[in-house]
């Protein structure tokens, strides 16, 4: 918990053959934070934990980015996070099922949601 940031965001580690070679992984901080936090409630932190909130907060700030808003792993993640923090009925999470479910794609009777 102590890797936090200021803003509430957590960072992907530099360490790591697939996580150092992999770039595109490294700059989704806002897909880090919601893993991170979601990680630290299933294993006993509670949600009302100022490090979860403040996750909670950078995610909410975040997940609406552009980037992000096309993002099907940030979108599922932090979908994740705001049901862990007591908010999967809120207006946000709501908006974030809708965006999952108009990013799906069907094929021969399976549904899957790929990543950009």
């Amino acid at each position: 918990m102590s890797q936090q940031k200021s803003d509430g965001s957590f960072v992907f580690p530099e360490w790591g053959i697939y996580e150092y070679n992999n770039p595109k992984l490294r700059s989704k901080t806002t897909a880090t934070t919601a893993y991170v936090a979601h990680a630290l409630v299933y294993s006993g932190i509670s949600a009302s934990d100022p490090v979860i909130k403040d996750a909670i907060d950078y995610v909410k700030g975040q997940v609406e980015d552009s980037a992000n808003w096309e993002d099907t792993y940030v979108l599922a993640l932090g979908l994740k996070l705001l049901a862990d923090g007591g908010e999967g009925g809120s207006p946000l999470a709501t908006r974030i099922a809708d965006r999952l479910h108009e990013l799906r794609t069907e094929d021969n009777g399976t549904t899957f949601w790929g990543s950009p």
